[in-house]
């Protein structure tokens, strides 16, 4: 789990987990539970950087919004957006913050990546 925060403009949160990606999987989604029901949700968005066990590199951003906070689509599977490859993954999430002042609106619920 990634914890759920409020700070200011830019980068407000960063951190690298491992996931354990079986080798047939139907999505990879971001919810607010363990469970994968609910997207979670951010202000402005996450930028994630995932490096496979082969050492390929992907970079994807999820739940970007306008500076009118509209979300565009399911933005919450990460599956969509990018394929993993089986085994341990290592997920870097950068938590972005870009259209409130320094010190306002950024904000993130806590995120669990769900493999279904």
């Amino acid at each position: 789990m990634i914890p759920g925060r409020y700070e200011p403009k830019g980068v407000f949160f960063s951190k690298t987990v491992s996931l354990n990606v079986p080798a047939k999987y139907s999505k990879i989604v971001l919810t607010q539970g363990k469970g994968g029901k609910k997207p979670f949700g951010m202000d402005d968005w996450a930028n994630l950087t995932i490096t496979g066990p082969s050492g390929k590199i992907q970079k994807v951003s999820l739940d970007v919004n306008g500076s009118n906070g509209a979300k565009i689509g399911e933005q919450h599977i990460l599956s969509n957006v990018a394929t993993l490859e089986p085994g341990i993954n290592k997920i870097k999430v950068d938590l972005w913050n870009e259209f409130a002042p320094s010190g306002m609106n950024a904000s993130c619920s806590g995120i669990w990546i769900v493999v279904f």
